[in-house]
């Protein structure tokens, strides 16, 4: 039977996550259609083991990959070069899709032919389990030409994107390794490349929030400072290759992505306490960004334009108003 979807697990010590996420694939009722590919990254817990298990039980649909710790965007990597689905789909560990939305888009993808699809997907809080769905902007079920649609996508992210296995394969689409972060590398690459898109009016993906050590939180950008600016670097180098290519359209949706990443490493250099090495490093970044006027503009935060318009005078009142913002949303 033809695969229909590749869906490829980043599985880094997530044994206590992966059971929830393999059960749910099996129970969507479409295993067969699917090309489910474990990509164990050097695992020290029972990843490996409890993915083996599914692996033995349904040898058509589960494969396990044990490799060395290279990173999130090596296990992208490798399942890209594995992948059997006519679609690709990259998932975290531990994270998770839903059966019954999974169902309905592996019959979905069954009889679409363009390069994207794109859904929506759902923020699950680990607090108290409640949950937030997100939706695309597009109109379901119809197919676009990516230029059409591109300005109703401003949300895009990791979550939200299958992209066609041959575009990948054919571009040979590569992310960058022993990185955080690269998820965003994932969403922007391919998307040079792509003539059609489709949106689907579900939201398969369950993306878990409040996870120890998620590189999401406050403290995980903290730790991982120096990888959220070389990414948002290699954003940068792509923009510059292609940006005369792109129409207007599609420019503004690299500039808009790319300034709100921008924004977001403007305040994780605030958050560290204040020091005048910390201050230098705010304006010598801002000087940079600076360098490209229509990404400047796309930085919304109304906080960061005062401190951009007076930055060594406002640099303190600042670092302790989002610190003030911060403990209040806790």
């Amino acid at each position: 039977m033809e695969k229909i979807l590749t869906i490829s697990v980043a599985a880094y010590n997530v044994e206590r996550y992966l059971c929830k996420l393999l059960d749910n694939i099996i129970e969507s009722g479409r295993s067969p259609k699917l090309d489910v590919i474990v990509v164990n990254d050097g695992s020290t817990d029972s990843t490996s083991s409890i993915a083996a298990r599914y692996a033995d039980r349904y040898p058509g649909s589960i494969r396990l990959i044990d490799k060395e710790d290279e990173g999130h965007g090596s296990t992208i990597n490798r399942g890209i070069r594995e992948a059997k689905g006519k679609y690709f789909k990259a998932l975290d560990g531990d994270d998770w899709l839903d059966a019954n939305a999974l169902a309905k888009l592996v019959d979905l993808l069954e009889n679409c032919d363009s390069d994207l699809v794109v859904c929506g997907h759902k923020f699950v809080y680990e607090s108290d389990g409640t949950e937030r769905e997100m939706k695309m902007g597009l109109k379901p079920d119809v197919e676009y030409n990516i230029n059409d649609a591109i300005c109703s996508l401003q949300e895009m992210q990791y979550h939200n994107v299958y992209y066609k296995t041959d575009l990948l394969l054919k571009n040979k689409i590569k992310i960058t390794e022993f990185s955080f972060y690269t998820d965003l590398e994932f969403v922007i690459y391919p998307l040079t490349h792509v003539k059609t898109v489709t949106g689907y009016d579900i939201a398969p993906y369950c993306y878990r929030i409040g996870v120890e050590g998620q590189s999401s939180s406050l403290q995980g950008f903290q730790k991982h400072q120096k990888e959220h600016r070389d990414i948002l670097q290699r954003l940068l180098v792509h923009y510059q290759l292609h940006q005369n290519d792109w129409t207007k359209d599609m420019k503004a949706f690299h500039e808009r992505f790319i300034g709100t990443f921008a924004g977001v490493h403007m305040k994780i250099i605030f958050s560290f306490p204040i020091s005048v090495k910390k201050m230098r490093e705010a304006i010598g970044f801002d000087d940079e960004i600076r360098r490209y006027p229509a990404i400047c503009r796309c930085i919304k935060d109304k906080t960061l334009q005062v401190w951009r318009r007076s930055r060594m005078i406002s640099y303190i009142p600042v670092c302790l108003w989002y610190r003030h913002r911060d403990r209040a949303r806790r």
